[in-house]
């Protein structure tokens, strides 16, 4: 009996943490997915550099990814292999309550415009989302701060010789 209720609490923890760890849209995630990832989790035949789109019956997919090399524009690169997610945006059809959402969110900026549009975001997790009178109609998920701090330098402030490549 002792034994049952050990693996009962291992497995009780194991399914707590991975709930609190989750990040990222249906298992795509900033700096960690590839486009081998996306055709996996999305069921897309390919994925057109540096960034794609994907539309489905609920909803838009908008996907940026790691380059070769950075542009003047670029203000941030990221130790990661060329192809890398670096961030997707999700545009939903039909709007979602934001009781339905699976993230915590807090208000982040707004109500605003004459939509009253409210961001809300979950800056732990690299999620932000625009909502309009409490339904969320668009997702956009992001390295989160520790992956920032850990991968993230200024494109033009060096010669990209932190990263593996020598390039973004």
């Amino acid at each position: 009996m002792k034994a049952r209720n050990f693996v009962l609490l291992i497995l009780l923890t194991v399914l707590g943490f991975v709930n609190i760890s989750a990040q990222g849209f249906k298992g795509i995630v900033p700096l960690e997915s590839t486009c081998a990832d996306v055709k996996r989790i999305l069921q897309v035949d390919d994925c057109s550099y540096p960034y794609s789109i994907f539309t489905f019956k609920d909803f838009s997919v908008d996907i940026h990814f790691s380059k070769e090399k950075s542009s003047p524009e670029d203000k941030w690169c990221y130790r990661v292999s060329p192809g890398t997610v670096r961030s997707l945006t999700v545009s939903y059809y039909k709007s979602i309550p934001m009781k339905e959402f699976e993230y915590d969110l807090k208000v982040k900026e707004g109500p605003f415009g004459d939509i009253k549009t409210t961001i809300y975001e979950n800056r732990d997790k690299g999620v932000s989302v625009m909502t309009n009178r409490g339904l969320i109609n668009t997702a956009v998920f992001v390295p989160t701060p520790k992956q920032h701090e850990k991968l993230a330098y200024e494109c033009n402030s060096s010669l990209h010789k932190d990263h593996p490549s020598g390039q973004q």
